[in-house]
């Protein structure tokens, strides 16, 4: 795959700082929610959501966990594809 040098660079550096890992940590969340609300074009205080997604924790799981494994097919599927092409 090529791309572009910076994201090269993350790409090998986010498995060593547990970037993805960090998300499954709850104590994370607003911080993670504050940085992404600042890289949006115009930027949001996604942060203030909190109460929102704590009050509903359960059912974002369920989602999440009904979610995870079909986003797992979908990208193996997509990989295959543009491998064969």
């Amino acid at each position: 795959m090529v791309c572009r040098p910076e994201l090269s660079f993350f790409l090998e550096r986010a498995p060593s700082i547990g970037w993805l890992e960090s998300y499954a940590q709850a104590e994370h969340l607003p911080i993670i929610l504050q940085r992404i609300g600042e890289r949006l074009r115009r930027p949001v205080a996604l942060q203030e959501a909190l109460p929102i997604i704590e009050a509903h924790r359960d059912a974002i799981g369920q989602e999440f966990h009904q979610l995870y494994p079909r986003l797992q097919t979908f990208v193996s599927t997509t990989l295959q594809e543009i491998e064969l092409h």
